[in-house]
């Protein structure tokens, strides 16, 4: 592949702790399974993937042994908060790259205020130096909808900050949203492009969840004045493992690939 395209996915894994082939519960694990670290690892590597934006993630020590396994090195943005029992370690994220990673930032510690209902999962960025190119690259986790309340006006007030942020060339998120809902629109109205829909994926682009999948909300956004341009758009299969004989699947999302190529103006 040409120095100047990369091939780039978003995924949200889940914290490594699986995810049941049939309906009883939300994780296999109440902590998170080195095996499926280690499955993880394998898939990035089978994928032949040269950046990776991951949302709930697991823990640093862990987010470290992933990219140790895999090749590639690390950029981890913690949680602003947990969510309890359940999940006690948040949703943090991170940025994997097969190439340098510099002007590293944890952009939500840095804006977060105490109780601001934005960020609580986490928003980060990072510069991937490609060659003689830079992709900068934003990871976040829009807010989700949560005891039965809608949280639409937080989600658009994350995306307020975010366009108001210094500038990236594609954002990789769980945006909890679809397309055609006001976050999405948001983004579109100021020109940003949906890169499922510039690489031209084929078919609907629903990424959860992975055993049925029914909706898209797992995204990857190129800024309106980027040079890089997705060539191709994918959803990433291959996420069954047995782990001490029971099957299970590496998350409840799907990953989502574009081909990105560096056009010059």
């Amino acid at each position: 592949m040409a120095s100047d395209r990369i091939r780039l996915v978003t995924f949200n894994i889940l914290g490594c702790r699986g995810f049941p082939l049939i309906t009883g519960g939300p994780v296999v694990f109440p902590e998170v399974s080195p095996t499926l670290v280690t499955a993880l690892a394998q898939r990035l590597t089978a994928w032949q993937a040269d950046v990776v934006i991951l949302q709930e993630a697991p823990p640093e020590a862990w987010v470290r042994s992933l990219a140790q396994q895999a090749g590639l090195t690390a950029a981890y943005f913690p949680a602003q908060a947990a969510s309890g029992r359940e999940w006690p370690f948040g949703f943090p994220g991170a940025v994997l790259s097969r190439h340098p990673l510099s002007a590293i930032e944890d952009r939500a510690t840095v804006l977060r205020a105490p109780h601001d209902e934005r960020f609580q999962r986490h928003w980060g960025s990072a510069e991937v130096g490609i060659g003689k190119q830079v992709l900068r690259v934003t990871g976040m986790h829009l807010c989700a909808d949560w005891g039965g309340v809608n949280r639409e006006a937080t989600r658009m007030a994350e995306l307020a900050a975010l366009l108001e942020a210094p500038a990236t060339d594609v954002i990789g998120a769980d945006c909890n949203t679809r397309p055609g809902e006001a976050p999405w629109l948001r983004l579109r109205e100021a020109g940003w492009r949906d890169g499922w829909i510039e690489g031209g994926g084929a078919g609907n682009g629903w990424s959860s969840d992975a055993r049925q999948p029914m909706q898209r909300i797992d995204y990857l956004w190129l800024s309106p004045t980027s040079p890089w341009q997705a060539r191709s758009a994918h959803l990433l299969g291959d996420l069954e493992v047995t782990v001490d004989d029971q099957r299970m699947l590496l998350s409840d999302h799907l990953p989502v690939l574009l081909e990105l190529e560096h056009v010059a103006h």
